[in-house]
This record gives structure tokens, C-alpha cells and sequence, in this order.
């Protein structure tokens, strides 16, 4: 397969008033969509600390089960994981709005840039994701074993 090199002076790309009404509509639509998880992502962080309250009070009484501050840990580590592509998405649909507004193509690149990251960021998060859950499942394989050592199968 032959890439083509694309010749940067000679290639000027110009956004027809259709591609820009559609670019600004897909900015507030990003807005939109990364502050209703910005508002989600708050949400769950309070039910971070509720989660690791409720799993300390059952350590109290039960005896065992997990830590709830490691619980609460695990939580806001995960909670900053999903912040990242949601501020990436943020960041390009406010510098998508001022690039439109004032016409720079600096902040229109900056802007793709962010996109770009966001959904770099998702990719890899979703790569990360199958293979946990492919890990996940071997080691389910494999589980009951591990404690029945020589007694595999026997009555």
C-alpha cells in the first residue's frame, strides 16, 4: 500500500459555511456530552466515599470484606481514568466554538488536537479493557484448581 504525501504548501483546505454549521453543532453536542459527565463523574465521586463508608461499616460488624478506604481508592482512580478523555472532549469543543468565532486556524488545530487525544485516550482504554477482561477469564479457567490441588476430581 503506497502512503501519499500530502505537499503542505499546495494543499489549502477551506471549511464551506455547511462543514462549519456542522463542526459548531458537533461542538455543542461535545459540550453537552462532557458536561453531563463532568456533572456524572461528581456524582459518582460522592458515591466513592459513600461505597467506602458502607464497606468499612460492614468490615466492623462482619469481620471481613475489604478495606473501605481501599475501596474508595480503587474508585477515584477509576473515576480519574474516565476524567481525562471527557476533558479532552471538553477542551475541543470550547476551542472548536473560538476558533469558529474568531476564524483562527491555530485554535481549530489545537482544538482537532484535543479531539484527537480524547480518542486516543478511549482506544487505548478500551484495549486496556479487553485484555483485563480476557485476563479476567483465563484466571477463571484456572480458579478452581488452584485450591483443590491433589484432590482434583476425587469423592
Amino acid at each position: 500500500m503506497e502512503e501519499q504525501i500530502i505537499d503542505d504548501a499546495s494543499y489549502d483546505l477551506t471549511l464551506s459555511d455547511q462543514m462549519r454549521n456542522y463542526i459548531k453543532e458537533t461542538a455543542k453536542w461535545a459540550q453537552f456530552i462532557a458536561i453531563m459527565a463532568f456533572i456524572g463523574l461528581g456524582f459518582m465521586a460522592l458515591g466513592a466515599f459513600f461505597i467506602g463508608a458502607v464497606f468499612s461499616m460492614m468490615t466492623m460488624q462482619m469481620g471481613y470484606g475489604m478495606s473501605g478506604g481501599l475501596v474508595t481508592v480503587i474508585y477515584l482512580a477509576l473515576l480519574l481514568l474516565i476524567f481525562f478523555p471527557v476533558f479532552y472532549l471538553y477542551r475541543f469543543s470550547s476551542k472548536t466554538q473560538i476558533a469558529l468565532r474568531i476564524g483562527s486556524d491555530a485554535q481549530l488545530t489545537d482544538a482537532f488536537q484535543n479531539l484527537k487525544s480524547h480518542y486516543k485516550f478511549v482506544g487505548i482504554l478500551i484495549i486496556a479493557s479487553f485484555a483485563l477482561n480476557i485476563l479476567m477469564f483465563i484466571i477463571s479457567l484456572f480458579f478452581p484448581y488452584m485450591f483443590m490441588g491433589e484432590n482434583m476430581g476425587g469423592f
